[in-house]
């Protein structure tokens, strides 16, 4: 359930959204007799973005608390930023280090950080990969939060 519905209620934001929980999403709404969500997405993984959606698509691609989750960590964020069009904005919500601190359970399969300069991601192998270390992003926003708290980053990068 996207949380841009807000913005989408507002007439701010058009959203589409890709979740591989759609289709179950779906059926629990009609189930419970939800009123009308202003966010359907469609079946899909980001895996597939392009299944869906063409490069240069959006002016801004927005994950939340999901590229830990996904098999293809540096695959995903390299379909996001080709999904965004020049000047646009990728946004991302995560957990740091969500991977060990949920012991590599099936659904959390990589780990997020703040490397020396660049957003890493690193596999249950110890495969690390910069994510942001390329030259068509620059970062424009970073908010973290201490490992004390819960550990969340808010990071926002210009697509150049």
């Amino acid at each position: 359930m996207s949380t841009l519905a807000w913005g989408v209620e507002q007439g701010l934001l058009e959203v589409s959204a890709v979740d591989v929980l759609a289709e179950q999403y779906a059926r629990l709404h009609e189930a419970h007799n939800y009123p009308p969500y202003p966010v359907r997405p469609v079946a899909g993984s980001a895996e597939n973005l392009f299944d869906h959606f063409e490069e240069q698509s959006f002016h801004l691609a927005y994950v939340s608390n999901a590229l830990d989750h996904t098999d293809d960590c540096p695959s995903v964020f390299d379909a996001l930023v080709r999904a965004t069009m020049h000047s646009g904005a990728v946004v991302l919500q995560h957990h740091l280090n969500e991977g060990t601190r949920q012991d590599w359970s099936d659904s959390h399969k990589w780990n997020l950080d703040l490397g020396g300069k660049w957003l890493e991601a690193t596999n249950r192998d110890g495969e690390v990969f910069e994510l942001s270390n390329r030259p068509d992003l620059e970062l424009t926003y970073l908010n973290y939060r201490s490992n004390l708290l819960d550990g969340w980053i808010d990071i926002v990068f210009r697509k150049l």
